[in-house]
């Protein structure tokens, strides 16, 4: 998997490419990482070039929400403190079926490559 990263107003957006998954899963959960650690938590995930996803993937996209609400939660006393969010953009028909068919979709903002 490849995965773009470029900045706009405090927005971080990863353009990924390719295949998350078991082998990749690892390397962009730590490139998450390093964003969490510096207060990186309003994040976009265009999946226009994503091919496939698995449960690793998965994982690591839920990964990312937790660690964005857990920020929330533990700001949530801070006046100046700005709502992080995870928002995924242009998913393929393929792959939304995989966040409708595991619950993601319940909870994850989410819209297809249709809802340009």
């Amino acid at each position: 998997m490849e995965f773009k990263k470029t900045e706009n107003d405090g927005i971080v957006i990863y353009e990924l490419s390719g295949r998350l998954d078991t082998q990749s899963a690892p390397d962009f959960q730590a490139v998450l990482d390093e964003g969490f650690e510096k207060d990186e938590n309003k994040i976009v995930l265009d999946c226009k070039n994503l091919e496939y996803m698995s449960s690793a993937g998965l994982r690591t996209i839920l990964y990312a929400k937790k660690c964005i609400d857990k920020n929330e939660t533990d700001k949530a006393d801070e006046i100046s403190a700005q709502k992080g969010f995870l928002k995924l953009i242009n998913v393929s028909d393929e792959i939304l079926e995989v966040f409708e068919m595991t619950g993601f979709s319940e909870f994850l903002s989410i819209n297809g490559s249709s809802n340009d």
